[in-house]
C-alpha cells in the first residue's frame, strides 16, 4: 500500500501543477491541451501576463456581445491595430499560445553562426555584388568575402565559403523576385484631369506593380470613399491580369507586400484586407493620407499616358484654372473608359520592354487579394 501511495503522489502533484489558471480555461478549456500546457510552462511571468492580456482582448473582440471597436481591442491587447488583426486571424485558425506571439512557439530557424555585426557588413555589400548576373556563384562568394575583409571583418570572424555562397544565392533570388511582376503592389490615388458633371475633379484609384511600374487596375472615384474606388480598380485588375498581353510578363511566384494609401480616413474599411493579407503571408503597410499620390507619381510621373494627375490636390475641390479649362466633364462610365485608355497607353510600352514570360501565371495571393478588395 505504501509503495502504491508513493507512486500515486508524483502523478497527483503533476496533475495539480498542470491545472490551468482560471482564465486559461476560457482560452483553451480544462484540461489544457498538452502542447499548450508545455508552452505555458516555458513562459516567464511577463510573457504569461502578456499572453493573458492578448487572449482576453481576443475573446472580447470575438464574442460579439460588446460594442468594442477594433482600435479599442488592439489597445486592450497592447498591440498595434495591424498586429491585432494579424493575431486575430491566427487565433481564429488555431487557438494557441503561438498565435498570441509571446515567444511560446519553438524556434524553427537556425540561428546565425556568425555575429549580427558581421552579418550587417555582408548584407550591406551583397546586393551590389549579386547584380552581376553573368558571374558564377563561387566567384561572387569570393568577392563577398574579400569585400567583408576590406570593410574590417577579421578573417577569424568571416563565415565559411559555403555560407557565403548561400548568402549570394539568397540575394540573387531576392533580386529576381523584385524584378518580377506581382511581387509588390502599390495602391494609391490622385486627382486627375477629368471633371465630374459638377466640375469637381475625378480621383483616379490605381493598383500598380512596384517593380515593372505597370498599372494592373484603375478606376475613377471619390477620395472620401476610397474603399469603393479601390474596389473598382481591383475589378479592373482582375480583368487585366488575365488579358493575353499580360501573359508575356515574368510573373512573380508570390505576392510579398502591399503599400496602401487608404484615403479619406477609411482605415477601418481595410480591416478585412489586412486580416486576409496576414493570413496568406503578405506584408501590408497602410500609409498616411497626406502621402496620397506620392507612390503613383513615382510610377507614372505626372501623367498616366496623356491623362495628367495632381498628386497633391486630393483634398482640393477643383483643378488649377488652366487645367479646369481643358478638362472634359464626364459621367462615371465615360471617366472609366477614358482612364482605361490612358492605362492601356501607359502599359503598352512597358509590356513591350518586358524580358518575356517565365511560364508562371499571376501569383495566387494577388488573385486572392484582388477578389477581397473588389468586394470591400
Amino acid at each position: 500500500v505504501g509503495e502504491s501511495k508513493e507512486r500515486q503522489l508524483p502523478k497527483h502533484r503533476e496533475q495539480r501543477k498542470r491545472r490551468p489558471e482560471p482564465f486559461l480555461k476560457a482560452l483553451f478549456g480544462d484540461p489544457m491541451p498538452e502542447r499548450e500546457a508545455a508552452m505555458w510552462a516555458l513562459l516567464d511571468e511577463s510573457q504569461r501576463a502578456k499572453a493573458l492580456q492578448r487572449g482576453k482582448a481576443l475573446l472580447r473582440w470575438n464574442d460579439g456581445a460588446s460594442e468594442l471597436t477594433a482600435k479599442q481591442a488592439a489597445a486592450d491587447a497592447g498591440v498595434s491595430l495591424v498586429r491585432f488583426y494579424q493575431m486575430n486571424t491566427l487565433w481564429r485558425e488555431n487557438r494557441s499560445l503561438a498565435a498570441l506571439g509571446v515567444g511560446a512557439a519553438p524556434e524553427r530557424e537556425r540561428r546565425s553562426q556568425f555575429s549580427p555585426e558581421v552579418n550587417a557588413v555582408l548584407q550591406s555589400v551583397v546586393a551590389d555584388i549579386a547584380r552581376d548576373s553573368d558571374a558564377s556563384v563561387r566567384s561572387l562568394a569570393l568577392r563577398l568575402g574579400a569585400a567583408a575583409l576590406d570593410l574590417g571583418v577579421s578573417p577569424d570572424q568571416l563565415p565559411g565559403h559555403n555560407t557565403l555562397r548561400t548568402i549570394v544565392e539568397r540575394a540573387r533570388r531576392d533580386r529576381l523576385r523584385e524584378n518580377e511582376v506581382g511581387n509588390a503592389l502599390l495602391l494609391d490615388h490622385a486627382a486627375c484631369g477629368l471633371k465630374q458633371p459638377d466640375g469637381a475633379p475625378w480621383t483616379v484609384f490605381v493598383i500598380a506593380d512596384a517593380a515593372s511600374q505597370l498599372i494592373l487596375g484603375a478606376a475613377p472615384g471619390e477620395a472620401t470613399v476610397a474603399a469603393q474606388g479601390y474596389s473598382e480598380a481591383a475589378r479592373d485588375a482582375m480583368r487585366r491580369i488575365h488579358d493575353p498581353s499580360f501573359a508575356a510578363l515574368p510573373w512573380a511566384e508570390r505576392l510579398s507586400r502591399m503599400q496602401v494609401v487608404p484615403g479619406g480616413g477609411t482605415w477601418d474599411a481595410f480591416s478585412n484586407i489586412i486580416a486576409e493579407a496576414a493570413a496568406i503571408g503578405v506584408g501590408l503597410n497602410l500609409t498616411a493620407d497626406r502621402k496620397a499620390g506620392r507612390y503613383l507619381e513615382q510610377v507614372v510621373g505626372r501623367a498616366i499616358g496623356v491623362l495628367p494627375i495632381w498628386p497633391h490636390r486630393i483634398a482640393v475641390s477643383s483643378l488649377p484654372d488652366w487645367a479646369a479649362a481643358r478638362a472634359p466633364a464626364f459621367d462615371t462610365e465615360k471617366a472609366r473608359a477614358r482612364i482605361s485608355l490612358a492605362v492601356d497607353d501607359h502599359n503598352l510600352q512597358l509590356v513591350a520592354r518586358s524580358k518575356g514570360a517565365n511560364g508562371r501565371p499571376p501569383p495566387p495571393e494577388l488573385t486572392r487579394l484582388l477578389e477581397i478588395i473588389s468586394r470591400n
